[in-house]
């Protein structure tokens, strides 16, 4: 099983997404929400339900600005390392 799924939620309901993940609760695999940020209070709602219970502690939300971030930090460091390299 992978360690890690993602779900990229822009415009449908998170709560399927996170039903989705208590069906592969068994796999002992880390999830994640990939949203606009403006969807985190609803993320929050949603995971305090009791059906998440089990899983909670191991999803996690994610913005598009995180990622964007992530990728242009990916993106200096290979640079870097490539002028380092030469």
């Amino acid at each position: 099983m992978p360690s890690s799924f993602f779900e990229i939620e822009h415009s449908t309901d998170i709560y399927n997404s996170l039903i989705k993940f208590t069906e592969l609760q068994d796999s002992n695999s880390k999830f994640s929400i990939v949203s606009n940020l403006a969807r985190k209070r609803e993320f929050d709602s949603k995971i305090k339900s009791k059906i998440f219970s089990d899983i909670k502690d191991r999803i996690r939300f994610i913005s598009y600005d995180q990622i964007y971030e992530l990728h242009t930090h990916i993106f200096k460091f290979i640079n870097l390392d490539k002028q380092l390299n030469m």
